[in-house]
Formats: structure tokens, C-alpha cells, sequence
């Protein structure tokens, strides 16, 4: 399947029963840590995202993070349900992430969400079936959701965390990000290239000779022919050169 954008894949989704929850989470993951990774910091390998989004809670501090209190008193590893935030409600997954009294400063922001207070969801499959329907911000509602869900438990954790004031404002910021890299991703620079023995003609292409990165450039055994350009001799800033068994002239620094 190709799809043209995340809409799009997210109503793949919901046609086809998939877990639109699992998704938003996984793809949350893979976000987080290709972001890490660009920053240098520590990041959960790929091939573990898996693992550690399904884990079932082996230990109870996994487990209390990463589960509502409800699941958690199924799990009978709390007795006490009721949200830490509002303590007004039981905390399922609806309640964790949209209606808890306390999460105004996030939802009730500007009018893209101003049906919360009118509306009920049993679930956030229901709820996210309903933004399609109404044509809402999907997308946005996921990135700000989870940057819920991700506050509460690293409060849990006592771990440093967001104000709930600034998520929507953050939520909307990675957003943006998101889609502008989707639609213009990031190429590493080129850092090696050998096309040796492959029978080529012509001249070097110039744009390897004018190349501002630091480049291994191998092109031995070929057909190359004409002379070194002056602008390159000058401005070279290849690492390692080979021009081998070409009909190449002129002088090489």
C-alpha cells in the first residue's frame, strides 16, 4: 500500500478495522526516536520499538506507567481507579487523554476542539472515528494526545515534564515539523561514491567535481576523458580521489 499523506493512511486504517490506536503510538515511537538519533542523544533500536510498546508491564513500575488505572485495577495492580488528575472519574483511555476535567488548558485552546464539552466517546476508536466523519484534525489530535498521555506518566515517573499549558502549543510545533519532513525529508550528504569498472564515457560530471562535501570519489577503470577544471584543483575537497585507467589530463594537486 501507498499512501499520500498520514490522513490518508489513517483512514486506511479505520476502513480496514486496524488498531488506529496502536499506529498513532508506534508511529509516535519511530518519530521520537529518529529525533534522538538527529540530536544525539540515547534511542530506544528500531527493532525493540515493538517490544517496548507492547510489553505487557513485567514489574510494577513499567506496568503503572504504561497502563490506565482501569487496565491496571483488571491487572490488580492497583485498587484504586480513579484519575490522579481530576479525582473525580475513573481513568480509562478516553478520560486519560480528552475528557478529564483537568485537561482544559490543553483541549479547551483556540476552536479546534470546542465540541469536547458536548460530546462523548466510549473509547478513542470511537472518538477518532468521529473526527473523521466531522473532518477534523486528526493528525493533530494525535500528536497532542499523546504528548498527554506521555506528560502523565513521566509525572508518574517523577520525571521532568511539559505544563500542561504548553502541550497544545508543542503538540501543534511537531506537528509542523512532521509534515514539513514528510514532504521534504532529509537526505544524508553523500560521503562515498565508487563507480569503477563500469565501461563510462564523457566527462566527470561536474557536480561531483564542484561537491562541497568531503567525498571518497572512486571512478577507476572507465572512459572518462578531457582535463581537470581549473574551479576544481582550486576548491577540491574531495577525501581520496581515483581516476585511474581513464583519458584524463591536466595536473592533479
Amino acid at each position: 500500500m501507498e499512501f499520500t499523506d498520514v490522513k490518508e493512511l489513517l483512514s486506511w486504517l479505520f476502513v480496514e478495522d486496524k488498531s488506529v490506536e496502536l499506529f498513532a503510538f508506534t508511529a509516535w515511537m519511530v518519530w521520537n526516536q529518529r529525533n534522538k538519533i538527529r540530536a544525539s542523544q540515547n534511542a530506544v533500536p528500531l527493532h525493540l520499538l515493538c517490544y517496548d510498546l507492547q510489553r505487557d508491564g513485567r514489574g510494577y513500575e513499567d506496568a503503572w506507567r504504561g497502563h490506565t488505572k482501569q487496565a491496571l485495577l483488571k491487572r490488580k495492580v492497583t485498587a484504586d481507579p480513579i484519575c490522579e488528575r481530576c479525582r473525580s472519574a475513573v481513568e480509562e483511555s478516553v478520560h486519560a487523554v480528552w475528557s478529564c476535567s483537568e485537561l482544559g488548558e490543553v483541549w479547551d485552546v483556540g476552536d479546534e476542539w470546542c465540541f469536547r464539552s458536548e460530546m462523548e466517546f466510549t473509547d478513542v476508536k470511537e472518538l477518532l472515528s468521529w473526527l473523521f466523519v466531522e473532518d477534523k484534525s486528526v493528525e493533530l489530535f494525535a500528536f497532542t494526545a499523546w504528548m498527554v498521555w506521555n506528560q502523565r506518566n513521566k509525572i508518574r515517573a517523577s520525571q521532568n515534564a511539559v505544563p500542561l499549558h504548553l502541550v497544545a502549543e508543542q503538540a501543534k510545533q511537531k506537528l509542523n515539523q512532521f509534515k514539513a519532513d514528510w514532504r521534504n525529508p532529509r537526505v544524508r550528504a553523500l560521503e562515498v561514491l565508487d563507480v569503477s569498472n563500469n565501461q563510462l564515457i564523457g566527462q566527470i560530471p561536474q557536480c561531483l567535481l564542484n561537491s562541497s562535501n568531503s567525498l571518497v570519489l572512486s571512478m577507476r577503470n572507465n572512459h572518462f576523458q578531457g582535463n581537470l577544471p581549473e574551479p576544481f584543483i582550486n576548491g577540491c575537497s574531495l577525501r581520496t580521489l581515483d581516476l585511474n585507467h581513464n583519458q584524463i589530463e591536466g595536473k592533479i594537486p
